[in-house]
């Protein structure tokens, strides 16, 4: 899929297959408004949970429902919450790089 492509038209589910029916990540892009890129990025990073099977990638109603979610205010990957300030940001790398470094002293 590529930028100039047709958005891509999701197909009506039969009421009985709704919860189980899994759709591709362009059809999760056209119903969640997220784009495809960051949904392609995000499962090969393992974010998000998916359906993975051979070279198909894709969510089922429940997958979809836990990303809004997660997306909303208060979820995690909330983008209107405040981010760390870049000083916050290095002092909380460098507790991390220091306590990596720690080595366990035995009596």
């Amino acid at each position: 899929m590529k930028p100039n492509d047709p958005p891509v038209p999701v197909p009506d589910v039969p009421a009985h297959l709704a919860d189980i029916w899994v759709h591709s990540l362009p059809e999760v892009s056209a119903i969640t408004g997220l784009s495809w890129r960051y949904l392609v990025n995000g499962c090969r990073k393992d974010l998000f949970d998916h359906v993975h099977q051979g070279d198909f990638r894709g969510m089922n109603r429940d997958q979809m429902r836990r990303l809004v979610e997660r997306h909303s205010p208060g979820g995690d990957l909330d983008a209107s919450a405040p981010k760390a300030t870049p000083i916050e940001q290095a002092r909380s790398m460098t507790r991390a790089g220091a306590a990596s470094r720690q080595t366990r002293r035995t009596a």
